[in-house]
């Protein structure tokens, strides 16, 4: 058994090249370039040395738990109480793609470590990683504190906690993982 503990978020936030790739995947115009500019501030304060993944790489799997920190809960449920609605899905969808990015920033860095392609994600709820399992689970990480709330949710809310299996290098490009890959799907795929 190997643990990582490392900061996710490499992304220059206030860099034109993100706000485009941004505004692109959610069809925003340039003129909200300025809005979105202002968000971008607000979540990199919000998410500033907040956002870590904390790896346990095992023989032939490795669990990940990952969170933005719960700052970013707070700038989400003030917009939501000052009902600055149009901001706070802003803000969601900026939160939805650095998640998105952070799932191929941790799978770089197991992949590194570990000398193994990554074939498959599993959650907890998913076959095999019994919900009754996650408390357990949590206690594990050592350096992540992600709480289970009602329902199964977690706090801070923008975390998550997932198994990504092993596979060879015949994988890269095909299987499960690939398969169900917004990346493929939309032809951004470097695989």
């Amino acid at each position: 058994m190997q643990r990582l503990f490392f900061k996710v978020c490499t992304a220059n936030l206030a860099g034109e090249k993100f706000v485009e790739e941004f505004s692109d995947r959610f069809n925003y115009e340039k003129k909200d370039s300025s809005e979105i500019k202002l968000m971008l501030k607000l979540v990199s304060n919000a998410i500033m040395n907040r956002d870590h993944a904390e790896v346990i790489m095992e023989d032939d799997h490795a669990d990940v738990a990952y969170s933005l920190g719960d700052e970013v809960d707070r700038l989400l449920n003030d917009l939501s109480e000052k009902s600055e609605v149009k901001r706070q899905l802003l803000c969601e969808n900026i939160v939805s793609y650095l998640m998105f990015l952070a799932y191929d920033r941790i799978n770089a860095v197991i992949e590194e470590k570990s000398g193994k392609i990554i074939s498959d994600y599993a959650f907890w709820g998913d076959e095999g990683l019994d919900f009754e399992e996650i408390d357990h689970e949590l206690e594990r990480f050592e350096r992540i504190d992600i709480k289970k709330a009602e329902g199964y949710c977690f706090l801070p809310q923008k975390s998550v906690l997932y198994r990504c299996f092993y596979g060879d290098s015949s994988y890269r490009g095909r299987g499960p993982l690939c398969d169900n890959c917004i990346r493929r799907k939309n032809g951004l795929c470097n695989y």
